[in-house]
């Protein structure tokens, strides 16, 4: 026995998203043939405006929304504007403070090759202080008067003498090859020390007649002078001034 049709109101559940395109003839036909028409206008109706007040509701909703962000926003605004001048104004620090930096680090390598170049002269002076000294010394030493001195005070002065003269050759060869650019070296001391060795090798060959004439008795001197003669790459002289 079959139930008696029903009409049906039209509700929001018929209008579900299926995957089959809507149509309208076979919905009323499924749903809603006994229905009159002045009561599926009534319930479209008032489905309607269910709709529109539930559209009108989130509208409002969501430009109260909208307004509540736009304000934060324009607050954030202010904010990202006063980050971004401070953004800005350490930026200009920190350029500054590299370019600084950067002249400070030049500055220091300046001072440093000046206390170098300082030190560099520092040490030139006093190696030609020493070896200025060393040259009077030779000079005044070798201007001593040792005609009639005995054999023990003449062994003695040709001693130092070769001392000195050996330490300022080497002082010389020093500064010459590490200062050789400095005025007092190539022009005063070079010609000193040239003319200190022509007259300590004429020195050495006056002594070394003189003293072969008696062989025997200036035996020990005599060996000091062929020792200095080695010394100073002129042993050929001495030979020479033997063989007389």
């Amino acid at each position: 026995m079959s139930s008696f049709p029903y009409p049906t109101a039209v509700s929001r559940d018929d209008f579900a998203p299926t995957e089959e395109e809507f149509n309208a003839d076979a919905f009323l036909y499924t749903h809603h043939r006994y229905a009159s028409l002045d009561s599926l206008l009534k319930d479209l109706k008032r489905l309607s405006d269910s709709l529109n007040d539930e559209l009108l509701n989130l509208v409002n909703v969501n430009y109260a929304e909208f307004i509540r962000l736009g304000k934060s926003i324009d607050g954030g605004l202010d904010v990202v504007n006063s980050i971004q001048v401070e953004v800005k104004r350490f930026s200009k620090q920190l350029h500054a403070t590299n370019a600084n930096l950067t002249s400070c680090s030049q500055t220091v390598k300046d001072l440093i090759g000046a206390r170098k170049r300082l030190l560099s002269l520092k040490t030139s002076i006093k190696l030609c202080s020493v070896l200025n000294d060393h040259v009077t010394n030779f000079q005044t030493l070798l201007n001593l008067d040792m005609d009639t001195a005995n054999d023990e005070s003449l062994l003695q002065h040709l001693k130092n003498l070769t001392s000195l003269y050996l330490s300022f050759s080497h002082l010389f060869g020093v500064v010459s090859e590490t200062h050789g650019d400095v005025v007092f070296v190539n022009k005063i001391l070079r010609d000193k020390i040239m003319s200190c060795k022509f007259e300590f090798n004429a020195y050495l060959d006056e002594v070394s007649q003189n003293k072969l004439r008696d062989r025997t008795k200036s035996s020990e001197i005599i060996l000091e002078l062929l020792n200095i003669y080695k010394i100073t790459g002129r042993e050929s002289s001495m030979t020479k001034l033997a063989k007389r």
